[in-house]
């Protein structure tokens, strides 16, 4: 893609976003992913959420509309969520993430 292309791209999904709001933009975007590609975004909307350490409501209320529309099969997203949440650890100062 080139950078022009990839401008283009991103205007437009501001645009929706701006438009619509991060639920049209999860609900147009499920059906141009793979059952794989479902799981690893998932999984990296997740590592996000828990970058820093606090997951705030709107941000599990995100993970858990993210994971209604996609389309895994029942408690997987909890599995992936718990996976994340397992690497998210800082075993070596004795802190984990709630």
């Amino acid at each position: 893609m080139t950078p022009l292309a990839f401008g283009e791209l991103i205007d437009g999904l501001l645009h929706l976003f701006r438009r619509d709001h991060w639920q049209e933009l999860i609900r147009q975007a499920v059906p141009a992913l793979t059952a794989a590609q479902q799981e690893v975004a998932f999984g990296l909307a997740v590592q996000l959420v828990l970058c820093d350490r606090v997951v705030k409501p709107e941000e599990a209320t995100f993970l858990t509309t993210l994971g209604d529309e996609l389309s895994m099969p029942p408690g997987r997203a909890a599995q992936i969520q718990e996976v994340m949440t397992l690497l998210q650890r800082d075993v070596l100062i004795g802190e984990t993430v709630a």
